[in-house]
Formats: structure tokens, C-alpha cells, sequence
């Protein structure tokens, strides 16, 4: 039905379309197609509302939800629909054009939303440029995201940005791309434990606001933002045994593909990720066992070069199979270190090859203070003494060879600039001090 608006003038234009029933209308210019109940269109104005239940297909994406608003300039080149409640966005991840090419690509980054629903509104605008036409969803209110393999975002508000260039291809359209994706307003993001790739090492993670992005070119790079939390299963060796990990800081973190420049020793630069946490930064490890000790490690900023490890083949429980071990570490501003193997504190700490059998710890600033609660007896003078009733020269080998798993043997150990060291001989009966000063101090282990 076409009639005039009647009495005032409503500013939309002199001609009102009502259609009723199953209504489809096609935008051949924007590529966009709308199919639901009764819609009023205002076609002088190319606005188009209606208040049932709607679905809007794009070849990259599919908007359902109730209350349709749609508008576009066709002189502009851009088109805005908002879906004002209950919306959900599914991402067109599988579809191939006629050539067989992918319409969607989400990249090489980790984070790839499938669906993604909201209580409150979504707004779609299309944006058409002179090199590249560009696609913005936003979505508020008790946003939920569900990805690739499981993983689920729950956040206050998301924003997702894909972009297709302009330019042809010989064999078909460019895919449209997946370039940013922005969560706001208490972002927390759970894992599943596995995917369709292996073994997924991170547990949780939750921030103000989450942002990850796409570049057409590099690496892609998801950061956190205020108050960042992120649980882990792995091991930072000199914290003590593998478990769960929990990151902490007040600024921002951020996990991504080993920069240029980053130290990798022997292993191959494509299988290490790096983590970072700056302001306040604080790792935790979960101690098992009836002690109750937490393991820490406290700094200004944390940086952290990680190797993820999936033991697809393994049966045994997941948090066996995926998990991190660090390869290196360092720690900078206000030190402090409370673990099983060294506790300390010092304004530099840097670790290196962890991951070995031969570790290598450093520490550099004015009142640097460390301990070694872990060491043997076997370490003579830095380790305990010998029970009461055994010999130290003739039960080394084998306290070496029955020390826990995972223990460490100090072989080298300096000291530069004002050195003090404190340990103590002669058994629990006489505990005699001994101290070591010098502007030097230098220890190694005979074997």
C-alpha cells in the first residue's frame, strides 16, 4: 500500500510504503538482502523500518533479530541497518564463491568470533571506499561471542571491522577480511582446552577491554587493557614445578608471535609465542600440596618468550597435554621473586634457556638479594649439611641421584659489587655462620 503522509510533514519524504507478510527486499548496489515481517518504506529517503522478526543476509554475514531499521546514501556509499533487539551475528567462515575461494578469511590470528548475540542493539554499516569497501558490526549489552573451536567471549560491547578490496581478482573477488575486533566493559574470554588445531593452553583470561587486530601484512596481535587476569597451564621453571600460572597486571598485556629482534636460542622462532604484562605485573603459581606456599614473581614489566606444547597423543588428563613451558623471561622495576628453586629481589631479572638442563639466571641493581632454598647437600658449602650420621663426601652421588625431580644443582654461580653471602657449616648442633665478602665472588660446582 503507497499513500501520503497525512497533516504534518514527518520529513520523510512525500511517499509511504507498507508491506505485509513475508516481505523480501533485495539492495543489488549494497549487497544486502532483508527478509521478515510488515515493513513501512520511505523510498525518497531510502529507509526501510519494521518491528517483527528480520534476517539480513550479506555474502559474508547473516543478522537476525526483531526491530529493523535500515538506511543508506547511495551518494556516500555507505548503508547503516540496525537491529534494535535480541540480534545475532553469524560470520560466514565456510562459504566459497563459484571459483571455490573463500568469502571470509579471519587471517592468522588467534581470535576468529563464528556467532555473536547481545540483549541490547547491533548496527551494521557498510562503507564503500575507493580501494577497499568496509563492513562494521556493533554490538551492546550482554555481548556473547563464540569462536572457531570453542572458545567464548562474554563482553559489555564488541566491535568487528572486515574489509575486501577493491580490487579484482583473475580468478573471483578478493575474501573479505577479518581486521579488528574490539571488546569493552568487563571482558572475559574462557577456552576450551582443545581445538581442532590440538591443545589449548590458555584457561581464562579477563580485562577491560580486549583488542585484536589483523594487518594485511605481519603479525596479528590481540592486547588487554585494564586489570588484566590470565590463567594458564604451564611451567616458568624458576617458580617451581608446571601447573597453573595466573598473570596479572594493572596496565595492559598482550600475547602474539615472537617479534623481530626477540631472543630464541636453538628453537625455531615460529613455534614461540610472547607474552607481556606491563604496570603492577605479577605471576602466581598454584602450589599443590598441604604447604600452601605461592610462588611469585613481581616486577614493573613482565615479558615472557613461552613455547606451547600439545601432547595430542597423550591420554592422560588435559592439563598434561596443553600447556607452555618459558624459554625466557625478563622481569624489570621493583623485583621481587618467591619461588621453589630462588627467591629474591633486584631491580633486573632476566632468564634465559629454561628450558634446558643448564638455565641461566641474572640479576642486575643496588641491593640485589637472593636465596637458593632448593640446593642439595651435595653443594657443599651454598647447599645443607649432611644428616648427622652420614658422611657428605660419600652419600653425594647418591642424594644426586634421589633428590626430587625437577630439583636444581647450582653450577656456577657470580657475584659482582659489594657481595655478602651468608650460609652456615657444622650441622643443627653448632650452626656455625659463614660469610663470604669481596667485591667478587665466584662459585663452581666440581663434579
Amino acid at each position: 500500500r503507497a499513500r501520503k503522509p497525512a497533516g504534518e510533514d514527518h520529513g520523510l519524504g512525500d511517499t509511504e510504503l507498507k508491506l505485509d507478510g513475508n516481505v523480501v527486499i533485495s539492495d543489488l548496489d549494497q549487497g544486502l538482502e532483508v527478509r521478515g515481517a510488515s515493513k513501512t518504506i520511505w523510498p525518497e529517503q531510502d529507509r526501510v523500518e519494521g518491528d517483527g522478526l528480520y534476517t539480513l543476509r550479506h555474502e559474508a554475514l547473516v543478522l537476525e533479530g526483531r526491530q529493523l531499521v535500515m538506511e543508506r546514501d547511495e551518494a556516500k556509499g555507505w548503508s547503516r541497518v540496525s537491529v534494535e533487539r535480541e540480534p545475532v551475528l553469524r560470520i560466514v567462515a565456510e562459504g566459497r564463491d563459484k571459483n571455490g575461494n573463500p568469502i571470509f578469511d579471519f587471517g592468522r590470528g588467534e581470535f576468529r568470533p563464528a556467532t555473536i548475540t547481545a540483549d541490547g542493539r547491533a548496527i551494521l554499516v557498510r562503507q564503500e571506499g575507493r580501494t577497499e569497501t568496509t563492513i562494521t558490526v556493533t554490538l551492546s549489552d550482554n555481548v556473547t561471542a563464540v569462536q572457531e573451536g570453542g572458545r567464548r567471549l562474554n563482553a559489555g560491547h564488541v566491535e568487528l571491522v572486515a574489509t575486501r578490496s577493491a580490487r579484482p581478482e583473475t580468478t573471483g573477488k578478493r575474501p573479505w577480511k577479518l581486521q579488528h575486533f574490539r571488546a569493552d566493559q568487563g571482558v572475559k574470554v574462557a577456552y576450551p582446552g582443545r581445538t581442532r588445531k590440538g591443545g589449548e593452553y590458555l584457561t581464562s583470561v579477563s580485562a577491560d577491554r580486549l583488542i585484536h587486530d589483523v594487518p594485511l601484512t605481519g603479525a596479528p596481535s590481540t592486547v588487554l587493557q585494564g586489570n588484566v587476569s590470565i590463567l594458564l597451564r604451564g611451567e616458568i621453571p624458576v617458580l617451581g614445578p608446571g601447573g597453573r600460572l595466573r598473570l596479572l597486571c594493572r596496565e595492559r598485556a598482550w600475547i602474539g608471535p615472537l617479534p623481530a629482534g626477540a631472543p630464541s636460542g636453538d628453537l625455531d622462532r615460529a613455534t614461540l609465542q610472547q607474552i607481556g604484562l606491563r604496570g603492577a605485573a605479577r605471576i602466581e603459581r598454584e602450589q599443590v600440596g598441604p604447604t600452601g606456599q605461592q610462588d611469585i614473581l613481581e616486577a614493573e614489566a613482565i615479558d615472557l618468550i613461552v613455547q606451547p606444547q600439545d601432547r595430542s597423543a597423550d591420554t592422560g588428563p588435559l592439563e598434561m597435554q596443553s600447556r607452555m613451558v618459558a624459554v625466557h623471561f625478563a622481569a624489570l622495576g621493583d623485583v621481587l621473586l618467591g619461588g621453589t628453586r630462588v627467591r629474591g629481589s633486584t631491580e633486573r631479572l632476566i632468564g634465559d634457556a629454561l628450558h634446558t638442563y643448564r638455565p641461566h639466571v641474572s640479576a642486575e641493581g643496588q641491593g640485589t638479594r637472593f636465596e637458593f632454598p632448593d640446593l642439595g647437600q651435595e653443594q657443599r658449602l651454598l647447599g645443607p649439611d649432611a644428616p648427622k650420621d652420614t658422611a657428605t663426601a660419600d652419600t653425594s652421588t647418591e642424594e644426586r641421584e634421589s633428590a626430587p625431580k625437577g630439583r636444581w644443582e647450582l653450577q656456577r654461580f657470580i657475584a659482582r659489587g659489594a657481595v655478602d653471602i651468608t650460609t652456615s657449616v657444622g650441622g643443627p648442633a653448632v650452626g656455625i655462620p659463614a660469610h663470604l665478602t669481596g667485591d667478587e665472588v665466584s662459585y663452581d660446582r666440581l663434579t
